[in-house]
């Protein structure tokens, strides 16, 4: 780190860097930048979030929500689901007619949405995520949110009777 200034630019929000690039909110739109202060993926989307497994979310305005690989080529296209989560262990959650499923990294179904997951247990915007091969999912059972983990193959791996949380929220 020399501490000289890098950009030039009136950036209106930067954030930290993953994977060597960096959300920055230009006037214009939202780019990724590198470490050099270079734009790998010119501003032109309304918002971006940080990459993950080599892609990132992207939020296209009034077109929706995506994701995109670093070259900021479309994996899935803005749009298609409602919300999406961070990749992590290959697979990133998304949101279809609000349930919850997986993608994998080329933005195929991996696991169908099918688990209806309430604002407080969604891991901020994050979403649900897979870490060792498991997912931590609150899910209603009989009048009570129970925690289950999930298998890659979206396979429930604790008993429905096994409640790790609840209460009324």
């Amino acid at each position: 780190v020399t501490g000289r200034r890098m950009l030039g630019l009136q950036a209106k929000r930067l954030w930290g860097f993953s994977e060597g690039l960096s959300p920055m909110k230009l006037p214009e739109g939202t780019g990724y930048i590198d470490r050099r202060g270079n734009f790998v993926i010119p501003p032109r989307f309304a918002n971006g979030w940080a990459f993950s497994e080599g892609r990132a979310v992207v939020d296209a305005g009034d077109a929706g929500c995506g994701v995109i690989n670093r070259q900021g080529r479309w994996v899935v296209p803005p749009g298609k689901y409602e919300a999406f989560g961070s990749y992590s262990d290959g697979l990133c959650a998304f949101r279809n007619n609000k349930k919850w499923g997986f993608l994998d990294r080329d933005g195929n179904i991996a696991i169908p949405p099918a688990y209806e997951i309430p604002e407080v247990f969604q891991m901020g915007s994050n979403g649900p995520q897979f870490h060792d091969g498991r997912c931590l999912l609150m899910v209603m059972q009989d009048g009570i949110w129970c925690g289950i983990y999930i298998s890659w193959a979206g396979k429930r791996l604790v008993l429905p009777d096994r409640v790790l949380g609840g209460g009324n929220f």
